[in-house]
């Protein structure tokens, strides 16, 4: 019976042992696999910030475009704005310079109306109001 017994034992210890080993092969397997599954999972990550950060740039390269794009329109707008500015300011000063010169020649008519005036009345001899009822 003890050789039974230690028949028993042995192949009982041969299968632990067996066990222990096979468990260590599926532990050591399960590392590896968790490794390359973290490594994929670091390269996806990877791949993905790539992703973003491309499309960002992309985006932002865009924006600053359409940002330049405005400020040259603006510019040009600016530019026409002051263009008109001058050409209005020059328009004002020739039209002072004509509404002098009308206001002068107003002057001179209303001088020379008034003095035609009193050379007719001189040399009806009567005045405007006299002339007006005699009619």
């Amino acid at each position: 019976m003890a050789a039974g017994f230690l028949a028993r034992r042995y192949i009982s210890e041969s299968r632990i042992s067996k066990a222990e080993i096979n468990a260590k092969a599926v532990l050591a397997e399960a590392d590896k696999e968790a490794e390359r599954l973290k490594r994929e999972a670091l390269v996806e990550a990877k791949e993905k910030a790539h992703t973003v950060r491309t499309e960002a740039e992309r985006d932002l390269k865009s924006r600053r475009s359409d940002l330049q794009r405005l400020e040259r329109r603006l510019m040009q707008r600016e530019e026409s704005l002051e263009g008109k500015e001058v050409e209005i300011e020059k328009r004002d000063k020739k039209n002072s310079v004509w509404e002098g010169h009308l206001k002068a020649q107003e002057q001179k008519l209303v001088k020379a109306a008034s003095e035609q005036k009193r050379l007719l009345e001189k040399i009806a001899r009567m005045t405007a109001d006299e002339a007006s009822r005699s009619f």
